[in-house]
């Protein structure tokens, strides 16, 4: 699925490639679909908790924070995840529009990015770190969508470049956000 999408990843191919027998598939999903579901909670939730929500929970300064995860993102691209793209985006991309069930699992994994970032810029907020005027919650969409942009030009140019630029503007952008020293 990550490799070719969802609707080309085919039932008889999957287990192929996985080297489970048919009876051993069907046993554990009743469906592709469930196949897929199962991959965005077990595998693509916890990709996202572990390079952004977690290092940004546990980050003193939720910009600082934010600029490393992205940073940290970056140092580990390569051309071959690049052409693949992003799992969450590329289920976005292909699911959300035409399946409801897909729509609200990745709506609300996206959800949960964004909420994560705006608790982080309040507390900022409420520490001093982060400019008061600000909307974290405005601020944390824009960022979540500024990431899953990336990943999509990156993957459509096939540039590793493309997403260095954008996540190097990005972290321009959040050191706007810090409050003016006192």
């Amino acid at each position: 699925m990550h490799e070719n999408g969802y609707a080309a990843a085919g039932v008889d191919r999957i287990i192929e490639r996985s080297g489970v027998t048919k009876g051993a598939f069907y046993h554990h999903f009743g469906s592709k679909k469930e196949l897929a579901q199962a991959v965005i909670d077990s595998v693509i939730r916890p990709m996202v908790v572990d390079a952004f929500l977690a290092p940004l929970d546990e980050a003193p300064d939720p910009i600082d924070g934010l600029q490393q995860c992205l940073t940290s993102q970056m140092e580990h691209l390569t051309p071959e995840r690049i052409v693949c793209g992003c799992p969450l985006n590329n289920f976005a991309q292909e699911l959300a529009g035409v399946d409801d069930d897909f729509q609200e699992q990745i709506d609300g994994l996206y959800g949960h990015w964004r909420d994560a970032i705006a608790q982080a810029l309040t507390r900022g907020q409420e520490a001093g770190q982060v400019r008061i005027d600000i909307d974290p919650q405005e601020v944390a969409t824009f960022t979540v969508a500024a990431i899953a942009g990336t990943a999509g030009f990156a993957k459509a140019a096939r540039d590793v470049e493309v997403a260095r630029t954008s996540v190097r503007v990005l972290c321009s952008y959040l050191e706007t956000l810090r409050a003016p020293a006192k």
